[in-house]
């Protein structure tokens, strides 16, 4: 059996590097930093993206958008902001900069993980990895222990400041619940923003269910509402997060799973710029135990735009739909050695308003894992052919071939070492029109656990590079290295982070650019009383053709004291970003600073129930553009009911 086994990982490594390396429109994330990190919890934090148009094609203004999704500690999906669409045109080879708003629920606290992806003409063309961000807690007394089934809290506040003569204000309503219902377990999670429809006139207030989950769970189900992330398969559903229903079932032999829901919000358009249809989503998968080991699947996805959620679409904006169907198989070789195949049949109409055209094509994959105690290799191949779409799978871009090989090693129980290469490559027709491209990413990294108190180091580094055919339409590739310490320092809690990355264009096309980033959070407490969190984060992007420099440095600091002891808290938190870039053209050039501090008295009225009264100071400065200057001040408070 062990020659078997490494007949087949052999096989499996010889087939990767046998594949014809083709090409692909992609793209390229320079640079991913949140700032402020960390943040407090009902503040807000913003996504820094630089993107790069690693293709050959120009991404024209609105053809193109930066999205993020946020998720817990654990990676489980939470939110996701709204998309930001590009402004502006975007040559092959060139940058562009976005800021992606997130605002922190209340009940946020501790790690936070989010993902980057670029879409260019609704595909997916770039999803990026799991980056990280640090969410300080508003103040809470400890309730005492619920008799109840259910419990939780339940946190009203409402914000408001002197900006539009003192019309901006914001409510939410976070309601937290665990417990049982019927003997079986749920949780329920909701946060939701109230705010003004106009700062100059009276028209009432705009409600939003910004997040909202409710799972709950039987012996061998469980049903899922709200901001769900179904996973069917890597190429009919999978990757994206959507607010609707899902059930799943699993028996001794037989699984099931069903699911309806909205992936994208409705966006209106206008006459010069295309909106964003309301797409929907429903299928259902099932699987079946042959025999012991071996499992066999189906699935079916049904995509569409639903026509009715604008009244103007924009001028060349229409109603897609697309199906997606097919089967899996998995077979478990032995415990440590799994191999998954799939095969996905797809019919996409790109115009179901005036048009019956049916474009039909097809993908697969095969994926072998072998496990053992403390090893891991993993192969992939993967091949979705020009005219494959899958609307729940952007992950799965049509009219690539990817190659994906990762192997992590852990010695000693201490030091984990890992390495990796993902190879992709687009037109499969071998179109003599088109530019063939095959970018490739090395990667290692290495992390040790050090023992007692001292921190635990760990290293990364990976080369991406892009390259055409012919060599003069593409040839980049961008080498990044990281460094960084966690742990804890005498009595105080530290993380730091450095990263390093640098594009280089062979052919001078592109402008070269060095990127660097370093991310410091340290946390301590001084007795029982007072506790302080300090965060800085910089990061720097130098044009080295140009001899400019996008420069953001931003700094947090927040102090929680104890007043009385169990009854009178008080919290002080402030940041200072400052945004700055000597572009060439007037219009990128970027020289503003922003600076806010928030203190807060928090009390607790009686066992369980807390009331917080606060104010807030914002001040920003912009030395090129002054009308975007002003201060404002605020006051808030919020009421807090644990149960």
């Amino acid at each position: 059996m062990n020659r078997a086994i490494t007949f087949l990982l052999c096989g499996a490594v010889i087939l990767c590097a046998a594949v014809d390396v083709l090409a692909l429109e992609a793209g390229k994330i320079q640079l991913a930093v949140a700032a402020p990190d960390p943040v407090v919890a009902g503040g807000d934090v913003t996504f820094q993206v630089i993107v790069v148009n690693a293709g050959t094609t120009r991404w024209s203004a609105g053809d193109y958008y930066v999205e993020a999704e946020v998720y817990d500690a654990q990676k489980n999906y939470i939110a996701k902001p709204s998309r930001i669409k590009g402004t502006v045109n975007v040559d092959p080879q060139k940058t562009n900069l976005f800021y992606i708003p997130f605002s922190v629920p209340n009940g946020f606290v501790g790690v936070y993980h989010y993902r980057v992806f670029i879409y260019f003409k609704e595909q997916r063309v770039v999803e990026s990895e799991y980056y990280t961000f640090n969410v300080t807690p508003l103040p809470a007394m400890k309730p005492k222990p619920a008799d109840f089934r259910i419990g939780g809290n339940a946190v009203l506040s409402y914000k408001q400041t002197s900006k539009y003569e003192g019309k901006d204000y914001v409510g939410n309503l976070n309601l937290n619940l665990v417990g049982q219902i019927m003997e079986r377990a749920m949780l329920f999670n909701m946060y939701t923003f109230h705010t003004p429809k106009s700062t100059t006139t009276s028209e009432g207030m705009d409600h939003e269910i910004y997040t909202i989950l409710f799972n709950y769970y039987g012996d061998n189900w469980n049903f899922g509402a709200g901001d769900v992330l179904p996973i069917f398969s890597p190429l009919s559903l999978y990757g994206t997060g959507m607010r609707g229903a899902q059930y799943e079932y699993k028996g001794d032999r037989f699984s099931y799973g069903l699911v309806g829901a909205r992936t994208v919000k409705a966006l209106e358009g206008n006459t010069t710029s295309n909106g964003t249809y309301e797409r929907w989503i429903i299928g259902g998968r099932m699987g079946y135990d042959v025999v012991a080991g071996v499992n066999v699947g189906a699935d079916y996805v049904s995509s569409f735009d639903r026509q009715e959620s604008l009244t103007t679409p924009g001028p060349s904006l229409t109603p897609a739909s697309n199906g997606v169907v097919g089967g899996t198989v998995r077979w478990d070789i032995t415990e440590q050695t799994v191999l998954d195949v799939e095969y996905q049949s797809s019919s996409y109409v790109p115009d179901v308003k005036n048009s019956s055209t049916t474009i039909t094509d097809y993908a697969y994959r095969a994926e072998i894992k072998y496990n053992p105690e403390n090893f891991l290799i993993k192969t992939m191949y993967q091949e979705t052919r020009p005219d494959f779409y899958s609307f729940g799978s952007p992950g799965a871009a049509r009219d690539r071939k990817t190659i994906d090989v990762y192997t992590n090693k852990r010695f000693f129980n201490r030091l984990s070492v890992n390495a990796g290469l993902n190879s992709f490559s687009d037109n499969l027709d071998k179109d003599p029109d088109k530019v063939t491209t095959t970018q490739n990413i090395y990667s290692a990294g290495a992390n040790y656990s050090s023992p007692g108190r001292w921190p635990s180091p760990f290293l990364a580094y990976s080369l991406n590079t892009a390259v055409g055919d012919p060599k003069t339409a593409q040839d980049n590739y961008t080498n990044s290295i990281s460094f960084g310490l966690t742990g804890k320092v005498s009595a105080v809690n530290i993380v730091l982070s450095l990263q390093q990355s640098a594009f280089r264009d062979n052919n001078k096309i592109a402008d070269d650019l060095d990127s660097d980033i370093v991310n410091f959070i340290a946390n301590s407490s001084f007795g029982s009383r007072l506790s302080m969190n300090v965060g800085l984060t910089q990061t720097k992007t130098s044009n080295i053709v140009t001899e400019t420099v996008n420069d953001t440095p931003s700094y947090s600091l927040s102090v929680n004291v104890g007043v009385l002891p169990e009854k009178l808290t008080a919290q002080l938190w402030g940041t200072m970003i400052t945004r700055k870039n000597d572009a060439v053209n007037v219009s990128d050039q970027i020289d503003q600073q922003e600076r806010s501090g928030n203190a807060e008295l928090t009390w607790l009225v009686v066992d369980g129930f807390t009331w917080t009264l606060g104010t807030s100071y914002l001040d920003v400065q912009d030395e090129i553009t002054a009308d975007n200057t002003y201060v404002e001040h605020g006051v808030n408070t919020r009421l807090s009911y644990s149960f």
